[in-house]
């Protein structure tokens, strides 16, 4: 199976299962490439669905992203959000879970940040750095699938997931600098509307590492207030940047 292609033909694929997990998904389209948020994140979705009602698998969890709603002011949450709605109307029995930034082992964010922290003088960020975001701990998530599995509580429900406190982005810089043993993290901040005149114009260069669409959503920040799926999981978050 190509997940790559949603044009894929799977009807001669047969598996016997009990359930199947979509984690497909991008945060940057690469439109030359033909990598885009509607193929990607609805087009495989849909020929994932007709695969699970073919093979008889009834249970779905899709992976969705905190701040997905019907409103969203970029395509990839309009495109996560129509994904959310193909699963409601698949006939399974869906869980979609929304969670925050994950972080974890070998995570390409903190990874990125971090090698700022190393490298540079002083680490560029975008406006005051004062929007906030909510880091999940991936393992969290991963245990939360398997206890929600076989759970009826979690039919047919959608869970907006953040970590134990909300964090704003200069505070994960120093976070992450605290980890790496340095005691104090170097910033520079850049004015937002200059940096979106630079997105708007290099963002078609997969080497230019911010798109107009990825600023948006940073500088509207990312939190929640709902601890539901921890409480159905009888789980306590853990502190994934501590």
């Amino acid at each position: 199976m190509n997940s790559a292609d949603p044009g894929e033909n799977l009807d001669h694929i047969h598996v016997d299962a009990d359930a199947l997990i979509n984690t497909i998904g991008i945060i940057r389209e690469f439109r030359n490439r033909g990598v885009t948020f509607k193929k990607i994140h609805v087009e495989i979705l849909k020929n994932l669905l007709r695969f699970a009602q073919s093979n008889g698998i009834g249970r779905f969890i899709q992976i969705s992203a905190l701040g997905v709603g019907p409103g969203g002011q970029t395509e990839y949450l309009r495109s996560k959000f129509k994904a959310e709605e193909l699963v409601r109307n698949s006939g399974l029995n869906w869980t979609i879970l929304r969670p925050s930034m994950m972080i974890g082992p070998g995570d390409h964010i903190t990874g990125m940040l971090g090698g700022m922290i190393k490298r540079l003088p002083a680490v560029p960020v975008i406006g005051d750095g004062n929007y906030v975001l909510q880091p999940v701990h991936i393992d969290h998530i991963a245990e939360g699938i398997g206890r929600l599995l076989d759970d009826e509580r979690a039919f047919g429900k959608t869970f907006e997931i953040g970590g134990p406190e909300t964090l704003t982005f200069n505070q994960i810089l120093d976070r992450i600098g605290d980890n790496l043993g340095r005691k104090r993290v170097r910033k520079f901040h850049q004015p937002a509307g200059i940096m979106r005149v630079f997105a708007s114009l290099l963002e078609r260069f997969p080497w230019f590492p911010l798109t107009c669409e990825q600023l948006t959503m940073l500088l509207e920040g990312n939190s929640t207030s709902e601890r539901e799926f921890f409480d159905l999981c009888g789980m306590e978050p853990k502190y994934p940047l501590a």
